[in-house]
């Protein structure tokens, strides 16, 4: 932990002069949301204020000047430095919003540690580590951001780990509060009802503090995210409240009402003894007038089947409103009774006042994964307009006993398509329609609520929402609610337990890569929006897609389609007058993508009267999290979390350029490249802009050779230190590729481009080429490969290595025009290739012709000889995987056993697992069934991971293969 020193609380006296300028400038500000102490230009909760309403006063950005912001400082959190160190962490998405106090920010990074900024210059004030990551726990690696309180004098930050600890930091020093629990922190594996397991027990989200009650809610392993039977007993749910100063527990409310207390018949044979989850692991809300705060609760554990828990399961579920101070239950709601779906509420409750036939009323609005938003009176519960109970589907497993009947707003209405019957499958074309309808014929038609199966139920909105944890925005002076969500199936389905004894007869599995016909999806668009309701009438204003969407799919490509949208998070923040939106990555559809799809790492800026897209903000890279904004030295800043994973996580900071030297400056020139036009000729590039390009590098000859992304600016390694010529070959996080990118490859090379040059770690750019899925949907990939060898790529660099390469990765076509333009071959090659005229080469009288396996195997697995069983071996691993049939079944013809675990196919995924391991790899059906029909042993379990073929197509979602696997289980 390093001290800032006390210096920077000046930045107190700054900040009101920031907001006396901006008021000054003609800034509108409305007050109703904000705390009564707060100043307008802080954001002091991780949603902007108590109300979670994601709204700030600010306006010095408006729709005049929007498409002038520009990238005013990059923060990289110190935790990457732990990474990049070799140690082994889990390091997740940036997902953290930062609080911002009198001209400080406040923001933790995946790891758990928690840093000061100064707003104004981006610089790291102090650091704060608690080495939670030192002890790995099933939520490593993520964290949603910390709390705020203060008195007017102490200023405290507080926040959860991933081991179990409250902590209280000194705001100014970023020491641990000492007089709070034991030394700064509370142990929150005490205090609850039962022990519980710390490895199965964390904080993500950050506390809520109301009335100086630090209330905390948690997150705990969920039974459906391991392919194990789930446990009898896991952690408890329940929410408490701490005192501010000192720590200590002042309340616990149990969310399985125990005997005796309310609630607690709803929990039939006993169940309330056993039962854990219903956890609040999202973020909550407040009303310090009323002193209530709000929460909203998740389900049971075994998410998926409820027989052991008969009844409505109080509090799962459900918004509930506790008294602050004493944890009393003021009221609840049950938003869906007896959970079968993993729809917990994810959503923070937005609290805002409105107008509904003349009365104004305090209302509550709860936006679900299922699509549906809930506005209810906060004081009372009450519903603004009638809930109605429908009839909803019946199980049909022997011992659920699924609700009968559920709630169903009458208004508003639902923002997201809910269930999937024949009319909402997808019908861009006959042909389409009718390969989605095959698709789920297995499954049959789902409606809204239809329980999970043993064959399997399409849960439409999937486990992922409809609504999320991004929340929703509300402009509490107009009453209108701006909600975010996304499209897209889930398939779940109950598999029996293995013990006749077991607790759970049946447990929950699900994949989320159910799709449509070529990888689309399998409903009709938009696959993600954003929906605009007006919260004093209950109707919907407007609904516009957002994002491009899968409209350059080869199937639909000549259909000309406006924007369908991408189904992934979408991460709002209104002002008086815009409303932006972060999308994270299309994660879903990437997942079983054939074609390109655009991460569009942007900012937008829509009008929130109609839904007009105003302005696009490039970023360095899509959201993780919540964007905030913030006033500081006279100009408003939007920051928005980035990165994580496989590259740092950053914060970056955006506002309007406030003078005519910042608006003259070249946005483009950056630091990380050898050349100030390195950027410019890469977005020639990335345009097929020939002329522009052709131009560049004959005024600036030195382009040719010139890097970019160097260092860590680009968290991707393949891209680190990149040539121009490297992108050729196209990335996940740049632009389609353009059609003209071969003659791009060859004027490059024209103007000096070293055809071998390397990045940062060592790879060439026909390497990138050989393994590009981008370049192969292009229909580009071995026309790149030969224009590279025809400017002198040594196609036979390292005995062959980019053979292994595109063939490991399941890219035959671009190991198939490497040999055609020179490159080496051996047996294993020649069977990934399907090559039975090559693989004969390598027989003789007396087996395997010396050279049968001595072409490229990476280090840490090439021996010093291998025998002719092994090369056999490997060599059918390298068939299955590129499903090369014929190839295989030449192999098993001269002695390749079926069942072998080979070393020397791949360093990661696929080495010790057999060719059942390879075909679920690579999701092909084909090779299954043929490989099962052939007497493949399906029980045998991978070195790495212990998992049968079964557990790897169970874990890696593909639907077609768990239907084979099953179905040949029951023969």
């Amino acid at each position: 932990m390093q001290d800032r020193g006390g210096t920077a609380w000046s930045n107190k006296a700054l900040v009101v002069l920031s907001v006396l300028a901006l008021l000054a400038a003609g800034v509108c500000f409305f007050s109703a949301c904000s705390s009564p102490t707060a100043p307008v230009g802080d954001w002091r909760y991780h949603s902007g204020d108590a109300a979670s309403s994601n709204f700030t006063q600010l306006d010095q950005i408006d729709r005049s000047n929007v498409d002038q912001l520009r990238i005013l400082w990059r923060w990289q959190a110190p935790d990457w430095d732990i990474v990049q160190s070799g140690q082994r962490v889990m390091y997740g998405e940036h997902q953290s919003t930062p609080l911002a106090v009198d001209g400080v920010l406040y923001v933790s990074t995946p790891l758990n540690q928690v840093a000061a900024i100064d707003a104004a210059s981006g610089r790291t004030l102090w650091t704060y580590d608690p080495e939670s990551w030192k002890k790995p726990a099933w939520a490593s690696g993520r964290h949603r951001g910390v709390s705020y309180w203060t008195d007017g004098e102490v200023e405290r930050l507080f926040f959860g780990t991933q081991d179990a600890y409250l902590i209280a930091l000194d705001a100014r020093t970023g020491q641990p509060a000492a007089e709070f629990g034991r030394g700064g922190r509370v142990d929150l594996a005490e205090g609850l009802r039962r022990p519980i397991d710390r490895r199965e027990y964390a904080v993500m989200s950050p506390p809520i503090v109301c009335r100086d009650v630090v209330v905390v809610g948690s997150s705990i392993l969920d039974s459906h995210f391991s392919s194990r039977e789930p446990k009898r007993v896991v952690a408890p749910g329940d929410v408490r409240g701490f005192a501010v100063r000192s720590g200590q527990q002042l309340w616990r409310f149990q969310s399985v009402p125990q005997e005796g207390e309310a609630g607690n018949e709803t929990w039939g044979d006993g169940a309330w003894r056993d039962y854990g989850g219903v956890n609040v692991w999202t973020m909550m809300s407040a009303d310090e007038d009323l002193g209530y705060v709000y929460l909203p609760f998740s389900s049971p554990n075994n998410d998926f089947y409820g027989g052991a828990r008969p009844g409505d399961n109080l509090f799962s579920g459900s918004l509930v409103c506790l008294d602050a101070q004493s944890g009393e239950r003021v009221w609840h709601y049950q938003i869906m009774r007896h959970e079968l779906w993993d729809y917990d509420l994810a959503a923070a409750p937005v609290l805002t006042d409105i107008v509904v036939d003349g009365q104004r009323i305090k209302a509550v609005a709860q936006v679900t994964k299922q699509g549906f938003c809930f506005v209810l009176d906060r004081e009372n519960g009450k519903p603004v307009w009638p809930i109605e109970d429908r009839a909803v589907p019946a199980s049909t497993v022997p011992g659920e006993r699924a609700a009968a009947r559920q709630p169903f707003p009458t208004r508003p209405p639902p923002f997201e398509r809910q269930g999937l019957l024949a009319d909402d499958l997808i019908d861009f074309t006959p042909e389409l329609r009718q390969r989605a309808q095959e698709i789920i014929a297995p499954y049959g038609e789902s409606p809204l609520y239809a329980p999970p199966s043993l064959e399997g139920t399409v849960v439409m909105p999937g486990i992922g929402g409809g609504a999320n944890w991004s929340g929703a925005a509300v402009d509490p002076q107009k009453g209108v609610l701006y909600v975010p969500s996304f499209t897209h199936a889930t398939l779940v389905w109950l598999q029996k337990s293995a013990s006749p004894d077991a607790y759970h007869a049946y447990f929950g599995r699900f994949s989320n890569s159910l799709a449509g016909p070529d990888g689309l999806p399998l409903s009709k668009p938009p696959y993600g929006r954003i929906t605009a309701i007006d919260l004093n009438s209950g109707e919907a204003l407007w609904m516009k897609a957002v994002g491009r969407g899968p409209v350059d799919h080869p199937a639909i490509r000549h259909l000309g389609l406006s924007d369908l949208g991408w189904d992934r998070r979408v991460f709002p923040l209104l002002t008086p007058s815009l409303l932006f939106a972060a999308p994270h990555p299309a994660n879903s559809l990437r997942s079983v993508q054939n074609y390109f799809v655009d991460d569009e790492a942007l900012l937008w800026a829509y009008d929130p009267a109609n839904g007009d897209r105003l302005a696009s903000v490039e970023l360095p890279g899509n959201a993780r999290g919540n964007p905030m904004s913030l006033a500081v030295d006279g100009r408003q800043l939007i920051v928005v979390p980035i990165g994580g994973g496989d590259r740092p996580a950053e914060l970056v900071a955006l506002g309007l350029p406030l003078s005519e030297d910042e608006r003259a400056a070249d946005r483009l020139l950056r630091l990380d490249a050898d050349h100030p036009r390195y950027y410019r000729a890469l977005d020639a590039l990335d345009g097929g802009e020939m002329a522009v390009l052709r131009q560049l590098l004959q005024d600036h000859p030195q382009l040719g050779v010139a890097r970019g992304y160097l260092g860590q600016a680009h968290g991707y390694p393949s891209l680190r230190g990149a040539t121009l010529l490297h992108h050729v070959a196209g990335h996940a996080t740049r632009k389609r590729l353009p059609e003209n990118a071969v003659a791009i490859a060859e004027l490059l090379l024209d103007h000096g481009a070293v055809v071998d040059a390397v990045t940062e770690g060592g790879a060439t750019p026909l390497e990138l080429v050989a393994g590009s899925a981008h370049a192969r949907w292009a229909g580009l990939q071995s026309e790149l490969i030969a224009a590279l060898v025809k400017g002198g790529a040594d196609v036979a660099r390292e005995d062959g290595k980019y053979v292994w390469l595109a063939l490991v990765g399941g890219e035959r076509e671009a190991a198939t025009a490497l040999v055609a333009n020179g490159a080496p071959v051996d047996l294993r090659f020649a069977a990934g290739l399907d090559r039975s005229d090559l693989m004969a080469t390598f027989f003789g009288d007396d087996g395997l012709r010396a050279g049968a396996g001595g072409l490229y195997r990476p280090d840490s697995i090439r021996p010093v000889d291998l025998s002719d069983q092994q090369i056999l071996d490997e060599a059918l691993a390298y068939a299955c995987r590129n499903g090369s049939l014929k190839a295989a079944e030449y192999l098993l013809a001269r002695g390749a056993n079926i069942d072998a675990k080979p070393d020397g196919f791949s360093p990661v995924v696929g080495q010790g697992s057999t060719v059942l391991h390879k075909a679920v790899e690579a999701n092909n059906r084909e090779v299954l069934q043929y490989l099962l029909a052939r007497g493949a042993d399906a029980t045998i379990r991978d070195n790495r991971f212990n998992a049968t073929p079964r557990g790897w197509t169970e874990f890696l979602g593909y639907p077609e293969l768990m239907r084979v696997m099953r179905e040949f289980a029951a023969n």
